[in-house]
């Protein structure tokens, strides 16, 4: 699902979305390098080698190239480790998560920001913020689900509840690391999983 823009993006021709992905990609590259409030449509330019008359040709706002490389950048990150959570499962899939936010953090910090600005309802983009928040949630679910039926975690086990739980441990330890940077968020949140699966009986 692409992202929505407040200006009707030219006719989708081939060629037009293979440039649109190309400019997502250079946006990518950029917003891994550097704080995306400090970045602006310029600096995609010119990391593409462009000017911002023909960046805007294909996203006439800024909101709407946001909104798009996030949901490229979510879209490959999770598409990256779908078979970690297929393989090795969901508590794995999680951890990798950590693991690349460690090793990668300016774009998952430009995330949280996102989502932050969304939790206004009057936002523009917070309908298709909070629906992309709930695909997150539903992947979440589905692997404590399918970990349930292969045995890794114990029948009876609430997948939604499970969930909100793990979700909750990640996401309270990330924002707290962003708040306290000599915090290692790995080891965190190690420990505080293996209680979790510990209280659910896994060993």
């Amino acid at each position: 699902m692409d992202a929505p823009d407040s200006v009707a993006p030219a006719p989708a021709t081939e060629d037009h979305l293979q440039e649109r992905v190309r400019i997502i990609e250079g946006a990518i590259a950029v917003f891994s390098r550097q704080s995306y409030r400090r970045t602006t449509m310029k600096d995609i330019a010119d990391e593409l080698d462009m000017s911002i008359d023909d960046v805007q040709q294909y996203f006439p706002s800024w909101q709407g190239l946001i909104l798009s490389t996030v949901n490229a950048w979510q879209n490959q990150r999770t598409g990256g480790l779908a078979h970690v959570a297929r393989d090795q499962g969901i508590l794995m899939y999680m951890r990798r998560l950590v693991e690349d936010t460690v090793a990668e953090p300016m774009l998952p910090r430009m995330l949280l920001s996102v989502l932050a600005e969304a939790t206004d309802p009057t936002h523009p983009s917070s309908a298709y913020l909070q629906t992309r928040y709930e695909a997150y949630h539903q992947i979440i679910i589905t692997g404590v689900e399918h970990d349930i039926a292969l045995g890794r975690l114990p029948v009876g086990l609430d997948a939604v509840r499970a969930a909100e739980h793990i979700v909750a441990i990640w996401e309270g330890y990330r924002m707290q690391s962003l708040l306290r940077p000599g915090m290692d968020l790995l080891k965190a949140f190690d420990h505080s999983l293996g209680m979790l699966v510990r209280e659910w009986g896994v060993e």
